[in-house]
């Protein structure tokens, strides 16, 4: 909020080569797009190895699909049967973790 007053202040003059500029600097400090009317604009949806790694760890640590959901019938069942394989998988996996770094007590 500090930085888009300070903006304004310094670099609106009422016409609209001024506001292509701010909303251009507001692009580069934010390292995304920013326009002036962004609800007219579609979404840009990325889906690349990280959040399909995010995705597929959210649904096997029994968080649940998390902020990304399948929307056909065929993927919801899908990611229900590899949840149920996914889940004990993790467990065993956690366990087998825990017992290799942990401190033997006896």
């Amino acid at each position: 909020s500090f930085f888009f007053t300070e903006l304004l202040r310094k670099h609106y003059q009422g016409d609209n080569r001024s506001v292509e500029f701010i909303f251009n600097r507001l692009s580069d400090y934010c390292g995304k797009p920013v326009h002036y009317n962004m609800s007219e604009e579609d979404p840009i949806y990325k889906w690349d190895f990280y959040n399909s790694l995010f995705f597929v760890v959210t649904v096997v640590s029994t968080i649940g699909y998390g902020n990304l959901s399948p929307t056909t019938m065929f993927t919801r069942i899908f990611m229900i049967f590899y949840a149920l394989i996914g889940i004990p998988m993790n467990g065993i996996l956690m366990v087998t973790l825990g017992e290799y770094f942990g401190i033997s007590v006896s």
